[in-house]
């Protein structure tokens, strides 16, 4: 007969109640006060010779598994773990940034695409951030993109959330959301380049760039409340300090470094002529094209 208390292992929680209670004690009491088992002892059952008795014999019967863990033991392998953790975790957590990067420049490639059809279809024109200044929700920037890869798609006006074909429009590593909220934002996490593109009319050629590989058109904000950004200064270091996600005019997208000159526009007026300064698109139609 088998004592019915002796297991082969033992949980956790047990491991740390049954320890921190001087469970070795207990048990060798509850041995003696246990007629049954005490009956076993008589008959040496466990083996025990004349004049033995539980105790003398604790080497070789043991109410703990020879496999089992002290407290120490296991304190000691907790903090192996929580240790290894510590190390693991800045690499892991750079790893998951790593690859919201990748996903926010693959959206604002796929934006920049999108931008070079609308202008393929309108005499090479690219669209600004409003079209003709007007604040329906079709004109919008990211209205025009998502009805030039998907006709017939429902415009979306400002200060609401980018949701369902206008998702692409929201950076994965930004925690604020887009909508009407006081902090959130309200047109989206993308913003286009003013120098560029300016803020509404479409007045800007795709010829007026002497290099379109370096071309700023689209990039992450860091300005809650504007759809164009005149300097870097306003753009987002979400993913990486002192660099920003950008698209360009030739189609592709990638992380830059931000402007150094003492304006912080100096990234966002290369590769065309005539960068745009005007406050509105009637001053910019003669002079920025």
């Amino acid at each position: 007969v088998k004592p019915c208390f002796i297991r082969s292992t033992f949980t956790l929680i047990e491991l740390l109640v049954v320890t921190s209670q001087h469970c070795r004690h207990f048990i060798h009491n509850a041995v003696f006060a246990s007629a049954k088992t005490y009956s076993l002892f008589l008959k040496g059952e466990w083996g025990l010779g004349k004049g033995e008795n539980l105790f003398s014999r604790e080497k070789k019967f043991s109410p703990f598994p020879k496999n089992a863990f002290t407290l120490i033991e296991l304190l000691v392998v907790i903090a192996i773990i929580a240790i290894l953790a510590a190390m693991l975790m800045p690499a892991l957590q750079k790893a998951r940034e790593r690859g919201r990067s990748m996903n926010c420049i693959s959206q604002l490639k796929t934006i920049s695409l999108a931008t070079r059809m609308y202008a393929d279809n309108y005499n090479d024109y690219i669209p600004p951030g409003l079209l003709y200044n007007s604040w329906a929700a079709k004109n919008f920037w990211w209205s025009v993109v998502v009805q030039t890869i998907k006709p017939g798609a429902k415009a979306l006006a400002n200060s609401k959330a980018m949701t369902g074909d206008y998702k692409i429009f929201t950076c994965p590593s930004e925690a604020l959301l887009t909508g009407a909220g006081s902090l959130e934002f309200q047109y989206s996490h993308y913003a286009v380049n003013y120098r560029f593109t300016h803020y509404s009319a479409p007045v800007r050629k795709i010829t007026a760039a002497t290099k379109p590989s370096a071309v700023t058109m689209q990039l992450d904000s860091a300005v809650r409340n504007t759809y164009a950004i005149k300097a870097d200064n306003q753009s987002s270091q979400r993913h990486m300090k002192n660099r920003t996600n950008s698209s360009f005019l030739d189609g592709h997208a990638a992380s830059r470094e931000l402007s150094q000159d003492s304006s912080k526009i100096e990234k966002l007026k290369e590769g065309f002529r005539n960068p745009c300064s005007a406050a509105d698109a009637s001053e910019c139609k003669n002079s920025c094209r």
